[in-house]
């Protein structure tokens, strides 16, 4: 993997211009941030890292959840919203820690706190189930469930009712992340 970045990054160098670039990506496209993750750990230690995030510029935060009961994510949420406020986009990532039903009961009270997305709330094994999740509104992003270009291409038919968090060490570099031609005709697909 680092063999592999390297040497991108050394064959656009030489020509002067961006991987993006020279992988052949139109000019203009939206650099996207990226976000620091919270994981577990007490909570004032979660807070003191969030405060160091925060203090060094990110505005984007990550909490890892479903780790404990959903009442203690769901105070620990709070409090970053109550510390943080709208100056932070924040997201949760469950790690497919939750059934259908859990889900069910944790939207209504995730979607008043304005979350960025909710990352893999089902396993895998139940991404047929996520169309059930679309209508409270919150932006799904796959994780564990993008481990394949099928599963990239389910991922483009969702039409953008799904958002993915595309890995590139799990798919085996950048040339071998970059879906084929036929593949990525889509509008809801960037690269």
């Amino acid at each position: 993997m680092a063999l592999d970045m390297a040497l991108h990054d050394l064959m656009a160098r030489q020509n002067g211009v961006s991987v993006a670039a020279w992988l052949g990506a139109p000019a203009g496209l939206p650099a996207w941030h990226t976000n620091q993750t919270l994981f577990w750990g007490s909570e004032a230690e979660m807070l003191a890292q969030a405060q160091r995030y925060v203090d060094r510029g990110f505005t984007q935060l990550k909490l890892r959840t479903g780790i404990a009961d959903f009442a203690t994510d769901l105070a620990r949420l709070q409090k970053l919203r109550l510390r943080f406020g709208q100056q932070i986009s924040l997201a949760i990532d469950v790690n497919g820690q939750w059934s259908l039903a859990q889900a069910h009961a944790a939207f209504p009270y995730l979607r008043e706190l304005n979350l960025s997305y909710i990352e893999q709330p089902l396993s895998p094994a139940n991404d047929s189930q996520l169309a059930e999740l679309y209508g409270y509104g919150i932006p799904i992003m796959l994780d564990e469930s993008l481990n394949s270009e099928s599963a990239i291409t389910r991922l483009i038919a969702a039409k953008g009712a799904l958002w993915g968090h595309l890995k590139l060490v799990k798919l085996g570099g950048l040339l071998r992340r970059l879906p084929p031609p036929s593949v990525c005709d889509s509008p809801t697909c960037r690269s």
